[in-house]
């Protein structure tokens, strides 16, 4: 796309919207969740915004994360040893070596050389071009939900014992943490139709407030102006890429491509200055891969120098740890209640409440007596079970049960939310992605049955969502409406 067109796409040259845009005052419209929290509009997908180079396209992604000249180079490498599974040792990592993904050749790597004008058996190099990646916008997504503790809003003294806090923010921001924005593609083979069983990846980015608490709420008004357009129209389209420029972009190239004006130079100059002016913010790349091999996975890519490297995943165990009756299993589900209780013990010796059940777990740093770590690198789905989930042996607490199996990557995006693994599904040009239930935006309350105990769970997460993206726009959103949110999302609600 010509640099010419991508300037018209923006539609503007400031952050105020023009004069003549459609829109109502800041101070009288409520959150809107299409667009300012899970946008899918094809007016924005399809734009040319998200075709390279545009802000929203795979490749401005990768320049941006490993500058113009290496980014097709690292692309090449990174999809290769993703393939093969080999990922060698180099800049004081250990080799390593993960299931292969063969068919990703067939699917990805070939298609692309091929529309490159690279023969896959010539020997030569292959550059990728950008311009014919294979991978289509589904959706941009704001997750400053994530800045909001749930249990520290109730009690911000709770001893946390092995148990991760929800993040930071509210009114007791931690450090610099306003929460996530991410892109959402998916893979596309050579005539444009999503591969099939289908391919998901997410750009996943942090929010940086650079440790002053102030720029929390310029990060939520910067999303929640998105709510004053009546239309994804241009003007929209211009504020959104400036909003996300100001996370995917270099430090140089934001300040040379967002020009503010006086009113909004301030909000803007503090959105760009990043804490020690790191150049951008890139977290992880996460994958949902149902077409590179037999068994679906997940997967989380970590930039490490000049590479994507294969990274564990936080809140999920290994694959062991998922068969129920297995010494790992019965290991784990021993080691939750443990911490459980001493969460509880704490708190009475304290002469706390008793705090309520966490919604996100730590799992052990340290390797089981087999010298694997509890956490995972790859997440498989057992025989493509759309129920899959996690369900510890002898554990009796249902609701301990859930909490924990919904931070896994398996239970999230099977079992535990009734999903056939996309929340957000590859899509065809011109329709905007198939949401799952768990993430319905037109207010409607879902029952979800639990997996473990087969019992009926309201489940409400996009209202959820709206309600902690609100808490941070309005600090007096009383304490027991983030409590009633916090049992929704443990399951006791139903």
């Amino acid at each position: 796309m010509k640099f010419g067109v991508l300037l018209g796409a923006l539609g503007v040259t400031t952050f105020t919207a023009s004069a003549g845009s459609s829109r109502r005052s800041l101070q009288d419209h409520t959150v809107r969740m299409d667009k300012e929290l899970l946008i899918t509009s094809t007016a924005v997908v399809d734009s040319p915004l998200a075709e390279y180079p545009g802000p929203w396209s795979f490749g401005h992604l990768m320049e941006q994360a490993f500058g113009k000249d290496k980014a097709p180079a690292v692309t090449a490498r990174w999809l290769e040893r993703w393939r093969t599974g080999v990922f060698p040792q180099e800049n004081g990592r250990p080799n390593l070596v993960l299931p292969p993904r063969n068919d990703l050749g067939a699917l990805l790597i070939t298609p692309w050389q091929r529309k490159d004008g690279h023969e896959p058996d010539s020997g030569r190099e292959w550059i990728p071009d950008f311009e014919n990646a294979p991978f289509r916008l589904l959706a941009i997504v704001n997750r400053m939900d994530l800045a909001v503790p749930l249990e520290n809003h109730l009690n911000p003294q709770t001893p946390s014992g092995s148990f991760r806090g929800s993040y930071s923010g509210g009114n007791d921001v931690v450090e610099a943490d306003a929460g996530e924005g991410r892109l959402v593609f998916g893979v596309i083979d050579a005539s444009g139709q999503p591969v099939q069983p289908g391919m998901t990846l997410i750009f996943e980015y942090g929010l940086d407030i650079g440790g002053q608490r102030e720029r929390l709420f310029d990060w939520a008004m910067a999303w929640h102006r998105l709510g004053t357009f009546q239309d994804f129209d241009g003007t929209y389209r211009g504020e959104l890429a400036k909003l996300t420029r100001a996370f995917t972009d270099r430090l140089d190239e934001r300040q040379a491509t967002i020009s503010t004006g006086p009113r909004d130079r301030s909000l803007h100059e503090r959105l760009q200055d990043r804490a020690e002016n790191r150049p951008i913010s890139l977290m992880r790349i996460r994958t949902n891969d149902g077409a590179f091999g037999v068994t679906r996975e997940f997967r989380e890519f970590t930039v490490e120098d000049d590479t994507l490297h294969p990274a564990p995943m936080a809140g999920t165990p290994r694959e062991e740890f998922f068969q129920k009756g297995s010494r790992d299993n019965r290991w784990l589900a021993r080691w939750l209640q443990d911490q459980r209780n001493r969460q509880i013990l704490l708190a009475r010796q304290e002469d706390l409440p008793v705090p309520p059940i966490p919604s996100a777990f730590e799992l052990p740093r340290g390797a089981r007596a087999n010298g694997l770590p509890v956490t995972a690198v790859v997440s498989p789905v057992a025989e493509n079970n759309a129920n899959y989930h996690w369900d510890g042996w002898g554990l009796n607490n249902a609701e301990l049960r859930r909490s924990f199996s919904m931070q896994t990557c398996c239970g999230c995006h099977c079992g535990d939310t009734n999903t056939p693994f996309f929340h957000i599904a590859p899509r065809q040009a011109g329709q905007p992605a198939t949401i799952s239930q768990y993430l319905r935006t037109n207010g409607k309350r879902w029952r979800v049955r639990d997996p473990g105990n087969k019992r009926s769970l309201l489940s409400t997460e996009m209202e959820d969502r709206k309600r902690l993206f609100e808490s941070i726009l309005n600090p007096d959103l009383r304490h027991r409406e983030i409590q009633k949110i916090r049992e929704r999302r443990s399951g006791r609600e139903h």
